[in-house]
């Protein structure tokens, strides 16, 4: 399952005045073979930006699947932990704790931990192209 099965449907429309909050642990779980998440603030539904905490332990782009694509820009910002982030265009990058990046989305992109260790990371992801 990929985090995109989530920005599809929700409980109501995206309004002005709108606000949602996701308390600590009481995210929705989710499981992929790329990592764990706490998909937050689900009540509302079209969003522009979906957020999630995600918890990467797989060390190799073969545990996860190859390189991820979708429409959309991300943002990505390391918790804790010791974060390689692989692209598409680009050479492999280290990340450490309180490093960003953003990205186009379409890039084929993937995360994985640098040691092993549980690298947690805060990323929210657009699902329309840039205008």
């Amino acid at each position: 399952a990929d985090i995109t099965a989530f920005f599809e449907d929700g409980t109501r429309p995206i309004a002005n005045g709108i606000r949602s909050i996701s308390r600590k642990g009481e995210g929705l779980a989710l499981s992929t073979a790329r990592y764990e998440a706490q998909v937050l603030c689900t009540d509302i539904a079209n969003k522009r930006m979906h957020p999630a905490i995600d918890t990467v332990t797989i060390r190799s782009l073969e545990q996860a699947g190859g390189l991820s694509h979708h429409d959309g820009e991300e943002f990505l910002h390391v918790l804790s932990g010791h974060l390689v982030f692989i692209s598409e265009f680009y050479e492999p990058l280290a990340l450490e704790s309180g490093d960003s990046i953003y990205f186009d989305s379409n890039m084929g992109h993937a995360y994985l931990s640098a040691d092993g260790g549980p690298v947690t990371i805060l990323v929210v992801a657009t699902t329309e192209p840039p205008k």
